[in-house]
């Protein structure tokens, strides 16, 4: 055979191996022509149909699967390929004549599902909302309602747990599918918070953030979380508010209803009127109004106290005292100086007792009823001591019950040489071991008493001036001295100080505003 005959030989065989290649090109599109695709209607799910009918059983492989599926408009990730063995296994069931449909489903890929991700929260560390508490006897109690939180600067007061965000899924054809949205919890801040955010070591996908308090206050946890060192009460303090109790500063824009209780350890500042005596203040009161109580009882003030007037109520206060225009009905004690401000002032039927000085316009009135102001006395020292009198007495009476116990008691060592039984010798020490305890007592009560007898008086000089009149029946007292007013005296200062035997009346000028 020449190289001719050769040549056309190789020609004949590539065209045979092509056209034998066309030929199965077009046998697989016959094939696959007999596959179809239907999706689900979320497109979660892609089934593989594939219609026997036209097919020559005996030809099909799994590459013609194959191909058309890489042809398929599916996300190859979601393919099973393992399906078509399934389907193998039902073309044997359909050749052996067991399976009476000629039409296989198969399904053949699945969408990947999002994942749900985590709910965020927040946790607060007070109580947010107010509480009626009940009684023992079934009422409810109005007053007594838990409302106003008081925390300490760097005090957690909430947690927010941001949330973790879920996974997104996609459909048979690769298409995204979003995660079902997180609860994702917002706080409001507002002043004097400081916040902190961890995160779970165990978890690093949990976010927390800590939210502290940046000042010494009250907490504010409703719409906006703050911490202010102020207590505002946009009303007045009464059954809508319960009654308050605060670290710092309490500002009442209203008035302190009749049977309310305010306990400040702060500053409290009344826009208008105090009308129970339960009020106590550690800072100093200013009441814009009066103070009027309608029940018995004792206002404290442990700093200064500013009022329009005071009337109707036993007060004290450790620091000064500054009134616009009167004193009625009232027993005041003073630690610091009383001091009225208004050009018409004036003290009617009261008893005060100041340590420092005293100022008004109008000691008493017309009406002459009785008042009692007593100068330089340290009110507190006072009470002190006269409690130390009736305790020392009692002490006194004590020791002159258990002292001859004693002196029998050393009058029989004596006698017997100091020979006791174990009995004897237990009981004669219990004895002693109180009149010991007993006697050192009274020591440090008489050490006291001896040392009140100066502190419950102010040492240095103290004045009182009246600028327009002080009327019959007000009495001045400053230690020993009494001076009685028995007619009009108009215009006058009194000085007072230690070892004086009488304190005349200086007439002074006063000049009118």
């Amino acid at each position: 055979m020449n190289s001719q005959d050769l040549d056309s030989l190789t020609k004949q065989e590539e065209k045979a191996d092509t056209n034998r290649s066309e030929n199965r090109a077009q046998d697989a599109k016959g094939i696959t022509a007999s596959f179809s695709m239907e999706l689900s209607t979320d497109k979660m799910q892609a089934i593989l149909i594939v219609d026997t009918t036209t097919i020559n059983l005996n030809v099909l492989s799994s590459s013609h699967f194959q191909e058309y599926l890489h042809g398929a408009n599916l996300d190859k990730e979601l393919i099973n390929f393992s399906s078509i063995n399934q389907i193998f296994g039902q073309i044997n069931l359909i050749k052996s004549g067991k399976s009476g449909s000629p039409v296989i489903r198969v399904q053949i890929a699945t969408g990947k599902t999002p994942e749900k991700g985590v709910d965020g929260y927040v946790k607060y560390y007070h109580p947010r909302d107010q509480k009626v508490v009940i009684k023992d006897d079934g009422k409810a109690d109005f007053r007594n309602i838990d409302k106003y939180v008081a925390v300490k600067k760097g005090e957690k007061v909430a947690t927010i747990f941001k949330g973790i965000e879920g996974k997104s899924g996609k459909d048979v054809t690769g298409a995204p599918i979003p995660p079902p949205p997180i609860e994702k919890p917002e706080v409001n801040l507002g002043k004097n918070i400081t916040y902190e955010e961890t995160k779970d070591p165990k978890e690093p996908d949990r976010v927390y953030v800590d939210y502290f308090a940046g000042c010494d206050g009250v907490l504010y946890n409703g719409d906006i979380l703050m911490v202010s060192p102020e207590l505002v009460i946009d009303s007045n303090v009464g059954l809508a508010t319960g009654n308050i109790g605060f670290e710092g500063a309490i500002n009442v824009k209203g008035t302190i209803e009749e049977g309310s209780k305010v306990i400040s350890k702060g500053n409290l500042y009344v826009g208008e009127n105090i009308e129970t005596t339960d009020v106590f203040v550690g800072g100093d009161l200013n009441v814009k109004g009066g103070i009027k109580p309608k029940g018995k009882g004792t206002i404290k003030v442990a700093g200064s106290l500013r009022a329009k007037f005071i009337e109707n109520v036993v007060i004290e206060v450790d620091g000064d005292i500054i009134v616009e225009s009167a004193i009625l009905n009232s027993t005041v004690y003073c630690l610091g100086s009383v001091v009225f401000s208004g050009q018409t002032s004036s003290v009617i039927n009261s008893t005060i007792t100041v340590f420092k000085g005293f100022s008004v316009y109008n000691l008493g009135s017309n009406a002459m009823v009785p008042l009692t102001i007593d100068m330089g006395v340290h009110f507190k020292n006072e009470r002190l001591f006269n409690e130390l009198h009736g305790r020392i007495k009692k002490s006194e009476k004590e020791l002159s019950t258990i002292i001859p116990k004693i002196e029998q008691i050393i009058s029989y060592m004596k006698s017997y040489k100091g020979k006791l039984n174990e009995e004897k010798r237990k009981k004669f020490k219990e004895i002693y071991e109180i009149y010991q305890k007993k006697n050192q007592n009274h020591q440090s009560m008489t050490k006291k008493y001896e040392e009140l007898k100066t502190l419950r008086f102010n040492t240095e000089k103290v004045n009182l001036v009246v600028k327009g009149s002080a009327f019959p029946e007000a009495i001045i007292k400053y230690r020993r001295q009494t001076e009685k007013i028995s007619k009009t005296q108009s215009s006058f200062m009194m000085s007072f100080f230690p070892g004086q035997e009488h304190a005349p009346m200086t007439a002074i000028n006063v000049k009118r505003r």
